[in-house]
């Protein structure tokens, strides 16, 4: 990971966004590989997350992640939809 730029305020709430983010990321990582049946529904998953999490580890900006503390969410609710239409 990046060494984020910054207030010290900011970037001490910055890396715990990151972090959440990450872990997002990471969950919705380990379902698609594991759960997701469709070889290509799987891969564009892969390829969509692995890019978001590489363009998060390059990110130095605490004020990215301030303005977007809400991926995290996003992320994880995409999840549990991705989670329902594959348990149907």
């Amino acid at each position: 990971m990046k060494k984020l730029t910054g207030s010290k305020k900011q970037i001490k709430w910055a890396k715990d966004i990151r972090l959440d983010i990450l872990s997002a990321i990471d969950e919705s990582l380990e379902y698609t590989e594991k759960s997701v049946t469709d070889i290509e529904q799987k891969e564009r998953g892969i390829k969509h997350l692995s890019e978001k999490k590489k363009n998060i580890l390059e990110m130095t900006m605490s004020t990215y992640f301030i303005d977007n503390r809400s991926d995290a969410s996003s992320i994880r609710n995409i999840l549990k939809i991705v989670k329902h239409q594959t348990s149907n």
